[in-house]
């Protein structure tokens, strides 16, 4: 499930600001990477057996995207991925759902 419109222009403004950039820059580049974040990091708990994160209410998670996405305006995703393998983990692992 990806984000709602106005979920997505809060994180935008959120990266925005963290990233020091005017509220005039042009925002499709950051949404689209949002978004790439947001599917990647889903793909990954959700394929290991979790239902999908909640970015508004799960506030390691939002980090970790706001972090997926600094990386991908920086263009080191692969760093990401090595710096952040233990807290990716730690998200699947309190995704998981109990067997029934």
């Amino acid at each position: 499930m990806s984000m709602e419109p106005t979920q997505l222009e809060t994180l935008l403004n959120e990266v925005k600001s963290d990233l020091q950039l005017p509220s005039s820059f042009p925002s499709e580049n950051l949404t689209q990477k949002i978004k790439e974040g947001e599917y990647f990091l889903n793909s990954l708990v959700v394929g290991a057996g979790a239902v999908d994160i909640n970015f508004e209410t799960d506030l390691s998670a939002r980090s970790l995207l706001k972090e997926y996405v600094r990386h991908a305006y920086f263009g080191v995703i692969d760093e990401f991925k090595k710096k952040y393998e233990g807290e990716i983990f730690d998200t699947q692992i309190n995704r998981l759902q109990p067997p029934s």
